[in-house]
């Protein structure tokens, strides 16, 4: 550029002036790191309020906590994994499992390094937050530049505080998939941008969440069939060949599906893809969520409302669901009209998961909780992404396509983007400090997300430390340990069972429920010791079985 400006100069001036701007802007340390913030800025603005978090939960993650309900079931899964007995993923209500065990694989690590305690599972899922939420930030500030790097920050931080930090770092199995599922839609948008390297990373964030909650699985193949028309069809940018990334993806999933392929080939009709495939079949004994039911989830999640049990979606939520699909739609004609593969991509991956959303609702069984239609909800963060796109390219008069300085925007606009950012870091920063409690499955709820007041967690878990306490104490040195309950008093139960295990004992449990806590957990009628949990009032007999420790609600037996 230099040799360009001077080419009609000549003498001593123009040798002067020329070699010096090349070597003070290519070199020095200075140089890089201003370069390194630069790249890295609207990345670590969204990271603040998770980083808090992290650290808050990384002081206090090897205390004792006595979990109940599903996180127990949780931790005792991941136990099993560790021991190589665990081949699917979370259980269902309905007798099933979700199809695969890397959720539990994730949690293993984050588990063992603060000493077998649950709240390493806490530290998994917010970890995997964390890095869902820099990899979406990372990746559209790449594709769609800087301007909409920075506002790309501003919304997914809004999004993470509107969907509450309870939600983000719980482990419970449905909440866990939120930003993953959000990752894994702008990992297939780079795919549908001719990016073949994203292809492995989309099969290995697809497996991931739809291993975790089968629910997710619909959106999960609508964005993979989605991105790939768009992309594949064209050569990958920057050149080569799609083949080694194909290979590589081919790895990936073997490596991810290979124990539930294992599990289905020991059990054969009985395996537990052939029970999804029976459950999910027309015809099946569970009814069907009416068009109603499923139109007000779908608008919940989209606007992004507090987790909890409505029936009954207000104005503000249907006007910010209109809103959000629109901006989509518009986004994906203009990327589409003026040949713009990072919008269009961006548009119609998610137009894609949107109807998969609500398609895969309507083919649900049985009442369709929120709970069962979290991977809209990371849908959701592409819809708004797609409108504040949108809404940019109206303000700046953004060419789509354009590189350089045309792509970098306007000044003032990059530096609005950032006070933007800025804005929304320091508000979620907030209520991360104020709104997040230490221990979110034990304590009492203190923030209007925490999942865990459906659960009644922060009530059973104070009832399984009693409870567990003099079971434990009970069973020392004598063997294998059977624990019935009935099914009012399961979360107790499994809590219980999660605690005996802890303390190192064998523990089985009554073949009613064997589906949620294993078959390696099976009675072999040569327990040692009986235990029964069963709440007061309940009748149990005296004669054969003794009361040794009640709280106010449940009351613990052992078989004389």
């Amino acid at each position: 550029m230099v040799d360009e400006v001077d080419a009609g100069r000549s003498g001593p001036a123009a040798a002067d002036v020329s070699p010096a701007p090349m070597v003070s802007v290519a070199s020095g340390p200075r140089a890089s790191l201003g370069r390194a913030a630069r790249s890295w800025g609207p990345t670590l603005a969204a990271l603040t309020p998770l980083t808090i978090l992290l650290v808050r939960n990384l002081l206090v993650a090897s205390r004792r906590i006595q979990p109940a309900s599903d996180i127990a079931v949780l931790e005792i899964a991941t136990r099993s994994l560790t021991g190589g007995t665990q081949l699917l993923g979370p259980y269902s209500r309905f007798v099933w499992h979700h199809p695969g065990p890397l959720v539990f694989g994730w949690y293993a690590p984050f588990w063992l390094s603060v000493g077998r305690r649950p709240g390493g599972m806490a530290l998994a899922a917010l970890t995997g937050t964390l890095l869902s939420v820099a990899l979406v930030v990372r990746t559209l500030d790449r594709i769609l530049g800087r301007p909409a790097g920075w506002l790309v920050a501003a919304v997914t931080t809004t999004w993470c505080a509107a969907i509450g930090f309870q939600s983000l770092q719980s482990p419970w199995n449905p909440l866990v998939i939120i930003a993953p599922a959000a990752a894994l839609g702008v990992v297939a948008v780079a795919l549908g941008t001719g990016r073949r390297w994203a292809l492995p990373v989309v099969a290995l964030l697809g497996s991931f969440v739809v291993q975790t909650h089968v629910g997710a699985g619909p959106v999960a193949v609508a964005l993979v069939v989605v991105a790939l028309a768009v992309g594949v069809r064209r050569r990958p940018a920057g050149g080569g060949s799609w083949w080694p990334a194909a290979a590589v993806t081919l790895v990936v999933v073997a490596a991810a599906w290979a124990l539930p392929v294992l599990e289905e080939v020991r059990h054969g009709s009985n395996g537990n893809l052939h029970k999804l495939q029976r459950f999910f079949r027309p015809g099946g004994t569970h009814a069907r969520p009416g068009l109603s039911m499923v139109l007000h989830r779908i608008t919940v999640s989209l606007s992004l409302s507090p987790y909890r049990r409505t029936d009954a979606p207000g104005v503000a939520h249907w006007v910010i669901a209109i809103v959000v699909i629109a901006g989509t739609v518009a986004l994906a004609i203009v990327g589409l009209r003026r040949r713009d593969r990072a919008r269009a991509a961006l548009g119609l991956c998610t137009l894609g998961a949107l109807a998969a959303s609500f398609l895969a609702a309507l083919a649900a069984r049985g009442y369709l909780d929120l709970y069962l239609v979290t991977s809209t909800v990371g849908v959701a963060l592409l819809a708004w992404l797609c409108t504040a796109t949108l809404v940019l390219d109206l303000v700046v008069g953004w060419r789509p396509g354009a590189t350089g300085d045309a792509a970098r925007g306007r000044p003032r606009l990059v530096w609005a983007s950032r006070a933007a950012v800025v804005f929304a870091v320091l508000a979620a920063g907030f209520v991360s400090v104020r709104g997040a409690t230490v221990r979110p499955w034990t304590t009492p709820p203190a923030h209007p997300n925490d999942t865990y007041r459906l659960m009644t967690a922060n009530t059973d878990s104070a009832v399984v430390a009693r409870l567990a306490n003099v079971a434990s104490s009970t069973t020392s040195g004598r063997g294998a340990v059977r624990v019935s309950f009935p099914q009012e008093a399961w979360p107790i139960g499994v809590g219980i069972v999660d605690e005996l295990q802890r303390a190192g004992r064998r523990v089985t449990v009554d073949r009613a429920w064997i589906f949620m806590v294993g078959d390696h957990l099976a009675p072999t009628g040569r327990e040692a010791v009986v235990l029964v949990v069963a709440p007061i009032g309940r009748a149990v007999d005296r004669h054969r079985y003794r009361l040794i420790a009640r709280t106010a609600a449940y009351g613990l037996y052992q078989a004389r």
